[in-house]
């Protein structure tokens, strides 16, 4: 579990999580000393790894991940610190990924089939209604990520900092040949970002009246990242690169109309972009940072 500032709450999402696994590993990104630190109460057989500075969500799973395979770990469980998981998650992916090494479609990763009681939209695939469906892109917390996916493909890529983190690893793996599937047993409770309503005018794809908001400097990374794996994966995923344009585009619009911040917004837009061209990875930092409003350390 990648934790950052944690709050009290992550104490029972751990704990829901921790009688599921043999282990549990807590990665904290750099948190400030607090003498309030949710980890004090934690059992002991859970296992807090303190990174000295704020290194990302990407090193920070792959701080966590390594040392679970050096332990001897056959499979990772990735969560972030507000994700609380149903009382049979692992147990569910568990059984999501025997039922398909009997298909003869393993090594595969598994990923939460319902998201804050909504049914997860496959990406690129038709969803038919199985137990398990094929996606091209999920949320990183709750993904069951065998041993051997790592071994094939690598690490978390460490220089997109934060945001679609996940998608550039789902994708490398799905070109190794490793799929990753939607469980349906499989259920966490996780938000993305704030909810801005729409005051009646249907802007998503399922005609809802409201949609995720991010705030600039999140904006920056989304862009930043998202146009770097287009440009990885443009011409092995055509058609999932042209409707990603396409719905960050639509996205861009929605906070335009709906959001606030909107000078922020484009500044962060237009700074992710130029990043992205330029080869500016990692963190934000400088004045660049500031106009976003991006943490600084």
């Amino acid at each position: 579990m990648a934790t950052f500032n944690p709050d009290a709450q992550v104490v029972q999402n751990i704990h829901r999580v921790a009688s599921q696994v043999d282990h549990v590993l807590v990665v904290d990104d750099g948190s400030a000393t607090d003498t309030k630190d949710p980890f004090l109460r934690l059992h002991p057989g859970i296992e807090v790894i303190r990174l000295p500075s704020n290194c990302g969500i990407a090193a920070t799973l792959n701080v966590g991940a390594r040392a679970a395979l050096d332990a001897g770990a056959d499979a990772v469980l990735t969560l972030d610190q507000d994700s609380l998981v149903n009382d049979n998650y692992v147990r569910k992916a568990r059984e999501a990924s025997s039922r398909l090494e009997r298909a003869h479609r393993s090594p595969a990763i598994i990923a939460a089939g319902v998201q804050s009681g909504a049914t997860v939209r496959a990406v690129r695939y038709a969803d038919r209604g199985d137990e398990v469906t094929p996606t091209l892109e999920a949320i990183q917390s709750g993904l069951l990520i065998p041993a051997t996916v790592f071994e094939r493909i690598g690490w978390f890529d460490e220089e997109l900092f934060i945001d679609c983190v996940d998608t550039d690893f789902i994708l490398r793996a799905s070109l190794a040949g490793v799929p990753t599937y939607l469980a349906r047993g499989c259920a966490v409770e996780h938000s993305l970002g704030r909810r801005i309503r729409t005051t009646g005018v249907r802007v998503t794809r399922s005609r809802g009246t409201s949609f995720a908001y991010h705030p600039p400097w999140r904006r920056y990374y989304i862009t930043r990242n998202r146009a770097i794996v287009f440009a990885r994966f443009g011409l092995a995923r055509p058609d999932w690169t042209a409707a990603g344009i396409a719905g960050e585009l639509l996205q861009f619009a929605r906070c335009l109309v709906f959001g606030p911040q909107k000078v922020k917004q484009v500044a962060a837009v237009a700074t992710g972009l130029a990043d992205a061209l330029g080869g500016r990875r990692g963190r934000l930092r400088g004045n660049a940072a500031r106009v976003v409003g991006a943490p600084q350390d």
